[in-house]
């Protein structure tokens, strides 16, 4: 996998090094690919488990998130993606709950919209609002897994820590996919019951 190729080119470097490798997955999760930047930011915590570090890796995961989506809704913006792909990315949001920008803050926690930068240029969303809640969004989400791992770390030891934590992300990754899963079924039902 083209991401964990990239978290072992950069681990001979050291936490500098780590820090750029979690950077560039979180790029490559909001550009290319989804690749799970929460398994990635538990596991660079559990390198070096502080207080300061976690801080640092929070900083990437936030500065990543926004870099990805920012460089995203520049290329879409750009670009000018054909009609038919503006039109259906369109016509996905206004079946959604939510159709601004503030679909990016529940996005954090369940995966409705991907590739959220290039949402951001075909809907016309404030760029600046769209970008903070991706930073809030980022934030809250990542300081609470990792806090989470730091009382792991702390309570049960290094070892156990990490199995526990990457529990946790398995746990909490599902349930995100689950429940977007069901999330966009009922979308589909209630579309094709006011069709009919």
């Amino acid at each position: 996998m083209v991401v964990e190729s990239v978290y072992d080119f950069f681990e001979a470097f050291g936490p500098l090094g780590m820090l750029l490798a979690l950077f560039l997955i979180f790029n490559i999760d909001g550009i290319l690919c989804p690749s799970l930047p929460e398994f990635f930011v538990v596991v660079t915590f559990g390198l070096y488990p502080s207080i300061t570090w976690g801080i640092l890796v929070l900083a990437v995961a936030v500065v990543g998130g926004v870099t990805a989506n920012a460089a995203l809704y520049s290329v879409a913006n750009r670009a000018k993606l054909p009609r038919w792909i503006r039109n259906r990315m369109k016509n996905y949001i206004s079946m959604l709950l939510i159709k601004d920008e503030r679909i990016i803050l529940l996005n954090r926690i369940m995966p409705v919209v991907p590739y959220t930068g290039a949402f951001i240029a075909v809907c016309n969303w404030n760029v600046a609002k769209s970008l903070s809640y991706v930073a809030l969004g980022n934030s809250l989400k990542y300081a609470v897994l990792i806090l989470l791992s730091d009382v792991f770390f702390v309570t049960y030891g290094t070892e156990m820590a990490r199995v526990i934590t990457i529990g946790l992300v398995i746990l909490f990754v599902g349930a995100s996919f689950l429940y977007s899963f069901a999330y966009k079924r009922r979308l589909r039902k209630r579309t094709s019951a006011s069709r009919e």
